[in-house]
Parts: structure tokens; sequence; C-alpha cells
């Protein structure tokens, strides 16, 4: 079994807010809050935000099992050391419910203080725009397969046309050639 954080979190009363502790650039260890007064529905999808200390973001997915949803924490989620406030999120449908405030204490980690640059990260949004660009590409290849299909049809056409006046003048050069031998 992994090894994980762990966390009880409530939505129906703040309570005291939760603090995380965390190394900084590192990403080893998921962390799993387990909701106690709210039930995740089923079908539901889970999103972490953090705000790190210079202003930059991140929101990325987060998996659900039951009522506990965990978060698999990126290098970027913690790049940078101090305090970071964080939200889950819960999406159901029209529904959507956010945490409340969630505090990660980013401990300085020498090893890696220059290695990381930090950044904003979006990974739903990301895949989003990478399906659409996908898609993009999926529609540009069906419209040229259409247009080639079209030019291919406009070929057989005029090679039908083409034939059916070969076939006619064939004819009419044979009735000439009968015409000529019976004279």
């Amino acid at each position: 079994m992994t090894e994980a954080i762990t966390r009880d979190i409530t939505v129906r009363s703040r309570g005291m807010p939760e603090i995380i502790d965390y190394v900084q650039g590192t990403n080893a260890v998921p962390i799993l809050f387990t909701f106690r007064d709210w039930t995740v529905p089923s079908g539901a999808e889970a999103r972490i935000f953090v705000k790190k200390p210079s202003g930059k973001e991140v929101y990325n997915g987060a998996t659900i099992s039951g009522n506990t949803v965990t978060v698999n924490p990126t290098t970027q989620m913690f790049a940078e050391a101090g305090l970071q406030e964080g939200q889950l999120q819960i999406l159901s449908g029209e529904k959507i419910l956010a945490t409340f405030l969630i505090v990660f204490r980013v401990e300085r980690n020498l090893i890696s203080e220059s290695a990381i640059e930090s950044s904003d990260e979006y990974g739903p949004l990301d895949q989003l725009i990478a399906d659409i660009q996908g898609y993009a590409q999926s529609a540009a290849n069906s419209a040229q397969a259409a247009e080639d299909a079209k030019e291919r049809c406009e070929e057989i056409v005029n090679q039908s046309e083409t034939g059916a006046i070969l076939e006619r003048i064939g004819k009419i050069e044979n009735a000439l050639s009968s015409a000529i031998s019976t004279e």
C-alpha cells in the first residue's frame, strides 16, 4: 500500500483549517481527503486548486473513490516554498462544491531549490485545449477527405461521360461503315 497523507474534511462547518506539510518540488506522497459530513455523488469529478505565494496557480484533476478524494501532487504544485492556500472542488452535473481553504505549508528543499521554475498549471484546461486541437485536426482531415472524394467522383463522372461519347462515336462509325459498304 502506498504511504499517503490523510485528512478528514468537512464542508458544513469550517472548524480549524487543515494544514498539510509538504516539501518543495516533491510529488511522491499522495494526499487523501475523506469527506465526513457530505456524500460525494456517484459520477462526480474532483479538482484541486492551489494558489502559490507568487500568485501562480495550479488547477488539476483528482480521483474519487467513495467519499475519499486523492490528490497526486505534481512537482509544479509545490514548486514554491511557503504557505499556499488550496481548495478541493467537486463537480456533479450543474452542482459545484468547494471546500473551505486548505493550507499547505511547503518547506524549502535545498536540493531542488533552483531546479524547478514555478509556473501556472491547469491540467483539465490543458487537456481540454489538447482535445479541441485534436478535434480541429480531425475536422480538417475529414474536410480534406471529403474534398478528395468529391474530386474523384467528378473524375468518374467525366470518365463516364467520355465513355458514353466514345460509345456513341463508335456506333456512328459502325453505321457509317455499314452504309459505305452497302453502297
